[in-house]
């Protein structure tokens, strides 16, 4: 296991580290914005009819980003093709922490991506339903047969209870709205760069290589008996994200306007 200044570090350190974490926050926080922006025009298109244009593929987008967050909080123990051991390891880990650090409870609705998943495949729970049913004869009609009749499965919106439905299973957004809310909220007090106007530019700062934290200028001193100094007191050395931050303010302002 890898030492650092303070100690060894940690399983979930050793496979997500600093700016994995600020990468995923950021990834979360644009998700729940997305899906936050998507029940809001639900709302204002909800209880017309015909019901508006729009609806559902406002529906869809809001499943795309609900069910993106609900994989990255609760991964599930099923391994990916694409999986290697360790970062299988990673996203077990990293869902298991991200929970703690949210503070998202275990019954809470962002853990469940049933909806999506079966929105995603709806075609095949159709190919299901269909393969079940059993063609009417009229002479079976005639012999007093009363033919039974499975109803299909059905994608909706129900706008007077603000639901919606996807092949027998359900979501209540008056449940998921409000945890949406906390999420984002939690994200950008976790993630400065989770706040970022934009999610693209945030994402990319969020990646950038940084130094180990050892090497930086508030670093406390590797070798104490030695009394080496860094030469800078922790409070003198500003933050590099604030710095980050100041000059991508900078860079969008009028150029001539004082930089900050």
């Amino acid at each position: 296991m890898r030492q650092r200044h303070d100690g060894p570090v940690t399983e979930i350190e050793e496979l997500w580290d600093r700016q994995g974490r600020a990468a995923t926050l950021v990834q979360l926080a644009e998700r729940a914005r997305s899906a936050i922006g998507d029940v809001i025009d639900l709302n204002a298109m909800g209880g017309r009819r015909p019901p508006h244009p729009q609806e559902w593929r406002q529906v869809k987008s809001f499943l795309n980003s609900y069910g993106g967050i609900c994989r990255i909080l609760n991964p599930g123990s099923r391994k990916q093709k694409a999986d290697t051991a360790k970062s299988h390891q990673l996203r077990l880990l990293r869902g298991e922490e991200l929970r703690r650090l949210l503070r998202v409870a275990a019954d809470s609705p962002l853990l469940n991506a049933e909806i999506r998943n079966k929105d995603e495949h709806f075609d095949e729970y159709f190919d299901q339903w269909q393969a079940r049913q059993h063609l009417v004869t009229a002479d079976e009609i005639e012999a007093g047969q009363r033919p039974t009749h499975e109803v299909a499965p059905v994608r909706r919106f129900h706008a007077h209870t603000w639901t919606i439905e996807v092949a027998g299973e359900s979501l209540a957004l008056r449940l998921v709205y409000p945890a949406l809310l906390r999420l984002e909220a939690r994200c950008r007090e976790l993630e400065p760069l989770a706040g970022f106007p934009d999610p693209q530019l945030a994402y990319l700062l969020a990646t950038m290589p940084q130094l180990p934290v050892e090497l930086r200028l508030d670093a406390p001193t590797r070798r104490p008996h030695e009394g080496v100094m860094a030469g800078a007191e922790p409070a003198d050395v500003p933050d590099l994200e604030v710095i980050i931050g100041q000059a991508v303010t900078a860079f969008r302002k009028d150029p001539d306007e004082p930089a900050p």
